[in-house]
């Protein structure tokens, strides 16, 4: 069976121009070109934009596993999304990644029981091995990620390897990834 996918990239609501979700377009782009099967994964619209948390849970509903790239400016909203996603249905997988996500995340984890999986680096190759890995969630050999295992021990496996080719990941402007994104929004100044 298809695995629904939810990305969400909150960006700022201060002006009326609206940013394009540009590291959660890695994330798919790289998945769409790099998965095995890429016809396994469905990606929704990522979110993008400031909305109301009951608007994000309803948007992120269908997801089976949702990532959401996190920042200073995003991180009580998504929080607050994740946590009532978490809530509606404990199964599904949360990952949380970007510069909010500390690198020594024990604290966090446990502060934030509604995130499964903190990534630290690049996501690209670690956010493929995390949908690769669904649903028996063997994250044991998954590199540049922490979580707590099922016994509550905090698990923090090392680093991916800065990646080398550029060119392996794929434009998510250039790859057409956005182009759905762009096309249900075309009243949107991006």
């Amino acid at each position: 069976p298809a695995v629904n996918v939810g990305l969400a990239q909150i960006n700022n609501g201060f002006s009326e121009q609206h940013y394009l979700p540009y590291s959660v377009g890695f994330l798919q782009a790289h998945a769409e070109k790099h998965a095995p099967d890429p016809s396994r994964y469905r990606f929704s619209l990522p979110l993008y934009k400031r909305i109301h948390r009951d608007a994000g849970v309803d948007h992120l509903a269908p997801a089976d596993i949702v990532g959401m790239s996190v920042y200073v400016w995003n991180f009580n909203i998504s929080a607050a999304i994740s946590q009532a996603l978490k809530e509606a249905r404990s199964d599904r997988l949360m990952v949380f990644g970007g510069p909010h996500v500390p690198d020594r995340a024990e604290a966090f984890l446990r502060q934030h029981a509604h995130v499964d999986v903190a990534v630290h680096g690049e996501g690209e190759r670690t956010f493929l091995a995390l949908l690769e890995a669904y649903p028996e969630n063997d994250w044991s050999r998954i590199a540049g990620i922490s979580y707590l295992a099922d016994d509550g021990t905090f698990v923090h496996n090392p680093k991916v390897p800065r990646l080398r080719d550029l060119a392996s990941i794929p434009s998510p402007y250039l790859s057409g990834t956005f182009a759905p994104l762009i096309e249900a929004n075309p009243d949107e100044v991006w």
